[in-house]
């Protein structure tokens, strides 16, 4: 574990302040969930412009993803 020290302004103060009472978690706590869910949606971004990459270099073919709408017939 590692220890930091960081500077914030003072609204910021007061919303980790205010999380860390409604939540009776300590402000490392908030800190390191707060850094966690930026962590995820960085890593979300990157994977979704890697997707949206890859079908620019490789676009879906007409029929790459037909289905036969004969088998969703419901019969007679």
């Amino acid at each position: 574990m590692q220890t930091i020290s960081l500077t914030i302004d003072d609204e910021l103060f007061r919303m980790l302040e205010s999380l860390t009472a409604a939540l009776h978690v300590t402000k490392a706590a908030v800190m390191s969930h707060a850094v966690q869910l930026l962590w995820q949606q960085q890593m979300v971004g990157l994977l979704e412009e890697q997707h949206r990459q890859g079908y620019l270099r490789h676009p879906v073919d007409a029929d790459e993803f037909q289905t036969d709408d004969s088998r969703l017939a419901w019969g007679d």
